[in-house]
């Protein structure tokens, strides 16, 4: 690294300073003189010139970067932005703001005024002026007077991370690492038997005190038991396993049991003075609030002894009510009638009449023993009556239809007492008269429809247990004119049926419903371009209720179109014919009618009107093309855009020429014109010829486009050896013509190429050529000491031997009439080196058999003559017997 211009004066006048520093006063200079101050007591082991680097990065304040590698636990704190540290205020401070350095081995190295961050820095403070609050965990109550250092002890620490960095830098000292679970500081004084959710009933506040705890949650404190001490129910324990000096320090051996806690009998806290002669019910005859009796203080047993025991209410009835006293003040013991309850009670229903229940005094099907109220009238009950309950109607509460929709209540008379009566009279407001027809549900709700079913019933569509539409009664499919099928199946009901408003209100609509065409409910979104205009057609016609899309359109169909989709046209988008067009503001629509099938009016004349006339004759009219647009006859049915509708105009019938396979494919029949096109010709493009304009004059003669190559050396007449297939394609009139010449082309020769011969090649002139073998062959004329006989000394003609067949057959007459060699000869086969060694034989004019020689060749060793009379090995004797060769 290369140093600063600071190290390098450092370095430079540090000796000079040390020097002059012994000079002048006499002592050793101290190189201390260029540090800031000493290191605190944690930071000294770096307390050197040589350890600024742990620190500082070099020519800058301190390294945060640094601080962090080395102190962990506030990186990690930072990381998860939890707190002191991990505030978004304090974590982008730097750290020497709250910890500063080198101001000696003694001093702090926490500077608590800056630790408030956003307070005044300038105030004097210490660790117990620090806002506790900043560190996520504010003290509260008890905990605001415990000193620090109570709390922030090593043996209290519960975070690893912590722990690990303690163990590490012994001697160190943090105030971070401690759990905020109570258990982890304070003993559990209940033992374990509420496990350790402190805050579920305690707070900072006082430990003996636990207000968050409710004890109704677990059972119920009623009466007196609200005034008890705890400690009478939950009695204290010695913890057999107490140790004074245990950690967390507990605050003795005695605890209180907190569960189990008998206390679903009375007897199992309160002691039984009636030693279960009354058995275990003890609130038959007490309360919890008091334990004196609730009723006066007499033995009623005997009363169950009688036809009438004493249940219920019928209990605590004084005596006097049902046995009155006499005369003599003494209480009427005689039978008492007690068969119904009217003999008694008073009827409450006066609406019911001469029901038959209150004749025979049957109030037992409504209450009981313990009170006129609450009714035990139960549903099972009300389901054996003339009205069973739906079970929507079980929810109802009994006060909505017997208390209003039979009518007004009647007025509640206030308890009295009557004549003739042990019971005082109270008048229920309830009614029970009217006569509700369980299947006329407008007995007592109103109709939302406004009679548009008439009188139809209501449970003939819904459902009487959920007012639902009951499939197995009502299906749209069946019940009504519209069925639903498609995409209808999951349409709301609202967004046909909707809302509509009378005199009387809201109601929703069922009928009567326009259905009969699609647009009846929606929107056209073809802006009436198939309903108005001819020939006429409605949504189904191309759509069905699975979707707008796709369509059922077939456009190659006549029954949707005139107009086929054939070659390139099948491979259009849509939007390239039927564009998107605004109709008003914020509506728009695909064009589909009119839409225009003639090819100038949506391609481009590339050939800029020069074949209106061509394409007219070519149809064999010489009318120019015109265009007329049924959109014109029915502008009046329907106002369409004007920009919809075409100007007649004259253009060019591109269809006479081109078709739809693409541009390219011009079917012009250029045999209707004096050069109709063959062969290579039909491939050239038009352009190529018609170079300027359609009605300029062409040459027909092949030199008025083609180049002689030939030079004129053959004439003009260039259709005596090409054709239109191709300038290459000459040799059935080459070999027409060259037939015809000096030359005819037989054999081998048809099938060498013109090169060999003419080799002229850059001209293509055919000047006379030589018609002799060696004018051509002379290369491939044997000469001595070749295998082949040395034709160097025959003068005869070539074609005396070899014919333009092949030069390997050779064929010589003279030969035959002396020695036969022909092809169905005996030596036909045979090469004629295998006989004429050397020079050729000199020309014979007459034959001389004697001069062949057989044995040469055949030799005379041959177990075929065996046995032959006068056999003898000599040429002679051979011709004796072999006259012909």
């Amino acid at each position: 690294m290369t140093p600063t211009i600071h190290q390098r004066l450092f370095a430079v006048c540090l000796p000079a300073l040390i020097l002059a520093g012994s000079i002048l006063t006499g002592v050793a200079a101290h190189a201390q003189v260029f540090a800031p101050g000493k290191l605190s007591r944690s930071h000294a082991k770096w307390d050197s010139l040589g350890h600024c680097d742990e620190c500082h990065t070099t020519g800058q304040r301190v390294d945060r970067k640094k601080c962090l590698s080395c102190h962990a636990p506030v990186a990690e704190r930072i990381r998860q932005k939890k707190g002191f540290h991990g505030q978004k205020r304090v974590r982008t401070q730097p750290c020497e703001n709250c910890h500063p350095e080198h101001r000696g081995e003694t001093a702090s190295i926490i500077n608590w005024s800056f630790s408030d961050i956003g307070g005044d820095a300038r105030a004097k403070r210490s660790e117990t002026d620090f806002n506790h609050d900043q560190t996520g965990w504010p003290l509260r109550g008890s905990h605001a007077k415990v000193k620090c250092n109570d709390c922030h002890r090593k043996e209290l620490i519960g975070d690893a991370s912590v722990l690990k960095y303690l163990q590490s830098h012994p001697g160190a000292h943090t105030f971070q690492g401690l759990t905020t679970r109570c258990a982890d500081c304070h003993f559990d004084e209940h033992r374990g038997q509420l496990k350790t959710r402190c805050e579920k009933c305690h707070d900072e506040t006082e430990f003996k005190k636990a207000p968050k705890f409710n004890h109704n949650e677990h059972w119920k404190l009623n009466g007196a038991h609200k005034n008890v001490e705890c400690k009478l129910c939950h009695r204290e324990q010695v913890d057999a396993n107490y140790r004074q000096n245990a950690f967390p320090r507990p605050r003795g051996s005695i605890y209180l049991q907190m569960t189990p806690v008998a206390h679903g009998k009375c007897v199992d806290c309160h002691e039984d003075p009636h030693e279960k002669r009354f058995g275990d019910d003890c609130l038959s005859c007490h309360t919890e609030d008091t334990w004196i009796l609730n009723t006066p203080p007499r033995d009623l047993t005997f009363h169950d002894r009688t036809n009438f025991p004493l249940k219920g209410r019928h209990r605590f009835v004084p005596c006097e009510r049902c046995h009155p006293r006499n005369a003599f003040g003494k209480m009427e013991r005689k039978p008492i009638a007690h068969d119904r309850c009217n003999t008694c009670h008073p009827n409450a229903h006066p609406d019911l009449g001469n029901d038959a229940r209150l004749s025979t005094g049957d109030c037992r099907d409504c209450h009981d023993n313990n009170g006129y109220s609450p009714s035990t009238y139960s549903i099972e009950s009300h389901q054996k009556s003339r009205f069973p309950l739906s079970v929507p109607h079980q929810a109802v509460p009994c006060t909505d239809c017997h208390l209003n929709k039979m009518g007004s209540p009647i007025g509640e008379n206030a308890a009295r007492k009557l004549d003739g009566f042990a019971a005082n009279r109270v008048r229920s407001p309830w009614r029970m008269t009217a006569r509700i027809s369980p299947d006329d549900c407008s007995s007592c709700h109103e109709s939302p429809h406004r009679g548009q079913f008439g009188k139809k019933k209501c449970t003939a569509c819904h459902v009487k247990t959920t007012w639902k539409i009951d499939p197995a009664s009502w299906q749209h499919s069946r019940h009504s004119k519209y069925a639903l099928e498609g995409r209808h199946k999951k349409v709301p009901c609202t967004q046909c049926h909707k809302t509509e408003t009378d005199l009387d209100g809201q109601f929703v609509r069922y009928r009567p419903m326009a259905h009969d065409d699609c647009i009846d409910c929606h929107a056209d979104q073809h802006a009436g371009q198939f309903q108005y205009l001819s020939p006429r057609k409605k949504c189904r016609d191309c759509h069905d209720v699975n979707g707008f899309a796709p369509s059922r359109f077939d456009h190659n169909n006549p029954a949707f179109s005139s107009f086929p989709l054939k070659g390139k046209h099948a491979s259009v988008k849509c939007a390239r014919c039927h564009p998107r067009v605004k109709l008003a503001d914020g509506f728009s629509t695909l064009r589909y009618r009119p839409t225009v099938t003639d090819c100038d009016l949506c391609h481009e004349d590339e050939h800029k009107g020069a074949f209106q006339k061509a394409a007219a004759m070519q149809r064999g009219s010489d009318t120019p093309f015109h265009n007329t647009s049924d959109a014109t006859a029915q502008k009046d049915l329907w106002q369409m855009p004007s920009s919809w509708i075409p100007e007649e105009s004259s253009r060019t019938d591109c269809a006479a020429c081109h078709d739809e396979s693409g541009f390219a494919n011009v079917r012009f029949n250029h045999d209707n014109t004096r050069f109709p096109l063959k062969g290579r010709h039909r491939q050239v493009a038009c352009a190529s010829c018609h170079k300027t304009s359609i009605d300029d004059p062409l040459p027909l003669t092949c030199e008025g486009c083609h180049t002689d190559v030939h030079r004129g050396s053959l004439g003009r007449n260039c259709q005596e050896c090409h054709d239109e297939s191709g300038f290459q394609n000459t040799l059935p009139a080459v070999l027409a013509r060259h037939n015809r010449s000096r030359f005819p082309l037989i054999g081998r020769h048809a099938a060498v190429p013109c090169t060999e011969c003419h080799r002229d090649a850059n001209g293509r002139e055919f000047k006379k050529m030589p018609t002799d073998c060696r004018a051509c062959h002379a290369k491939d004329i044997p000469g001595p000491g070749e295998s082949a006989i040395d034709h160097g000394q025959l003068d005869m003609a070539c074609d005396r031997c070899h014919t333009p067949v092949g030069w390997q057959t050779a064929a010589f007459e003279g030969h035959d009439r002396c020695f036969p060699i022909g092809t169905f000869a005996k030596h036909g086969s045979v090469a004629c080196s295998k006989c004429h060694q050397g020079n050729p034989p000199r020309r014979l004019a007459n034959c001389d058999t004697g001069t062949f020689s057989c044995i040469q060749c055949h030799g005379c060793q041959t177990s075929r003559h065996r046995g032959v009379r006068g056999y003898s090995c000599e040429d002679r004797r051979c011709y004796e017997c072999h006259r012909t060769p």
